[in-house]
């Protein structure tokens, strides 16, 4: 039902192209399309019709660029919503820092990230993956351990949780 979203999205936005949410629903459902640049193209069209918003497409903007490994553009994007988001953006900025191989920036941003209770879950994933490249396997999957529980006992739900614990677990087990 993607492509009568998109049409229907479209057909909004023609007569009303200041609609900040059609917006954003349009990058989202072009995200679920696997459609990258298209999704980039929609967010970049909410921030300009509607400039006050950009902050809000900044974090969903940033999470294709790290995608897409355009790392400056991610950053870029990233410190847009700090004033906003700041949990979110040092998140995303702790992964850029690890996808680019510095990991002393990771760290400092993942702590940053850290700060809010609600983000700290997910920012404890991006930790572990940090230990993990700095070769402490096991500290990482007892980080992963521990968060796992954490958030089993809060009936929540993490992303990359699970797929992290299996990767560091398939690393130190070849």
């Amino acid at each position: 039902r993607h492509k009568e979203a998109v049409t229907a999205l479209r057909t909004m936005l023609s007569s009303n192209p200041r609609f900040t949410d059609a917006w954003a629903k349009l990058g989202s459902v072009y995200e679920e399309m696997g459609k990258d640049e298209e999704a980039l193209h929609a967010y970049g069209e909410g921030v300009r019709s509607s400039p006050a918003s950009a902050a809000e497409f900044a974090l969903s903007m940033t999470g294709l660029y790290l995608k897409l490994n355009r790392l400056d553009e991610a950053r870029k994007h990233a410190e847009l919503a700090l004033e906003r988001n700041p949990a979110g953006a040092h998140q995303f900025l702790a992964r850029i820092a690890l996808q680019s191989g510095d990991l002393v920036t990771a760290e400092r941003e993942v702590n940053a990230a850290m700060v809010d209770e609600p983000a700290k879950p997910r920012a404890m994933v991006t930790l572990a993956q940090i230990r993990a490249a700095q070769g402490r396997m096991g500290e990482a999957v007892q980080i992963l351990e521990r968060t796992r529980a954490d958030v089993q006992s809060r009936q929540m739900r993490v992303e990359h949780l699970e797929l992290a614990l299996g990767d560091l677990y398939a690393k130190m087990n070849p």
